[in-house]
């Protein structure tokens, strides 16, 4: 539906995520109870660069706190070029890679503007494809600060 559907009340993006985030907790807090937060207000401790939609004190690996982002994206773009070829092959291809850069972040790889290993005339950026080879920026995770935490784990939804 495009950029106009995140900016329309009921219709728009900020209403499906809540919609997604509030069957998603009331289904987390029908198996651990209480222990689920929905957009927890006390977040500055242990993620204080985004506030995560859903925390679970003891639900992560060793019983660490896990962390949750509810992402609502849209694999179809209004703009045809932008759709991944590998959506129609991969579950989530054409956005779960995206949502992890965001969340998890990139660290850099190669060196930009390089060209070896790569086949004659391929760009140098980045493609799965291109069995790793090429350039990758540095992008710093949405949660930072709880991905540098042994307490606290991340997870998107």
């Amino acid at each position: 539906m495009g950029d106009s559907a995140s900016n329309i009340g009921r219709a728009g993006h900020n209403q499906r995520h809540q919609i997604v985030l509030r069957q998603l907790v009331l289904i987390m807090q029908g198996v651990w109870g209480t222990l689920v937060e929905m957009e927890p207000q006390g977040h500055l401790g242990y993620s204080n660069d985004y506030r995560p939609d859903v925390s679970g004190q003891g639900l992560g690996k060793a019983r660490t706190r896990l962390i949750g982002d509810v992402k609502f994206k849209d694999p179809l773009s209004s703009n045809v070029e932008d759709i991944g070829r590998r959506g129609a092959f991969v579950g989530f291809g054409n956005t779960a890679p995206g949502t992890r850069a965001d969340v998890f972040g990139l660290a850099q790889r190669g060196v930009k503007g390089t060209r070896a290993l790569l086949p004659p005339g391929v760009v140098a950026t980045f493609r799965p494809a291109h069995r790793g080879a090429g350039y990758v920026a540095y992008k710093k995770p949405d949660y930072a600060h709880a991905l540098s935490r042994s307490d606290t784990e991340s997870q998107t939804c």
